[in-house]
């Protein structure tokens, strides 16, 4: 599992392998084409298993070697549903993304650009969800291994509201990711560090520093599947527990069920399973 991006805020992402050479639109217009490959709807349960409501409906679409070329998200809020599309390269890189709403319309989009070499030096991103739209530019460089692997990403970028925002990513020699920082106006955002065992991701904590500070700590099995979430809110002077998340996974590691856990509330619980077409 290569470790290529980080949401640097709700619908950003940053890639940091190398893309091919050929067309954005050439790209989308041939996976267009391609037949889905698999859906997976996740619905909230009860406890004897009764399905009580419909979070999301994920549709998948993979190549010859299945590679996830496509992915469309389709979330079911209270106000209103929200679709999100994704396009990959064959190297799993996403190059562009659209969010849209069944009420307010297009929100975003997302897309990169590749220099000659096929590598991302540029980012665009359009927001029409605010009273005037906002485009952002991305800006992307790479520092390399002697092997030609990536050793550190850096993007910036800058937001009409929220101002410059700087994430750095280093990488060890296979290209796995091993920390990431995050700065806005000069202030640390969030910082991500990825732990493994013989070359396997076991461990990834993530801290916010910004607003209502936070801290998950993400567990991983053999297969590099996350099986267990430890989430923290700041309290004065530390980061308490205040819910747990575990994830159940089928022989294909596919996830099929998850139960989340509030400290504090009684035993509360959330139980969810995911239906796979």
């Amino acid at each position: 599992m290569k470790i290529g991006s980080i949401v640097l805020y709700t619908f950003l992402i940053i890639s940091s392998s190398l893309n091919s050479n050929q067309d954005n639109q050439e790209q989308i217009a041939l996976i267009d084409k391609m037949d889905i490959s698999k859906i997976i709807t996740k619905v909230e349960v009860d406890s004897m298993d009764n399905i009580i409501d419909t979070i999301s409906i994920n549709k998948y679409k993979f190549d010859e070697k299945q590679k996830k070329r496509y992915e469309e998200s389709i979330y079911f809020y209270s106000y209103q549903n929200v679709t999100v599309k994704s396009y990959f390269k064959s190297d799993d890189d996403l190059f562009y993304q659209v969010r849209s709403g069944d009420k307010h319309g297009l929100q975003t989009t997302f897309e990169t650009q590749t220099n000659s070499k096929g590598i991302v030096e540029t980012a665009l991103q359009i927001n029409h969800e605010r009273p005037e739209v906002d485009t952002i530019m991305m800006y992307y460089s790479n520092i390399f291994h002697a092997n030609g692997n990536i050793k550190q990403l850096t993007l910036e970028a800058n937001d009409p509201e929220i101002g410059q925002m700087i994430s750095t990513i280093n990488y060890d020699i296979n290209e796995k990711a091993l920390n990431e920082l995050m700065m806005m106006e000069r202030d640390t955002f969030s910082h991500q560090i990825w732990e493994y065992s013989d070359g396997i991701l076991v461990k990834g904590i993530y801290t916010t520093y910004k607003g209502d500070r936070s801290q998950s700590i993400w567990y991983y099995n053999q297969d590099e599947n996350l099986i267990k979430e430890d989430i923290f809110k700041y309290n004065d002077s530390f980061f308490e527990k205040t819910s747990i998340i575990k994830h159940t996974y089928n022989a294909s590691n596919e996830k099929i069920k998850t139960i989340k856990e509030w400290i504090n509330s009684g035993g509360h619980k959330e139980y969810f399973k995911y239906i796979i077409n």
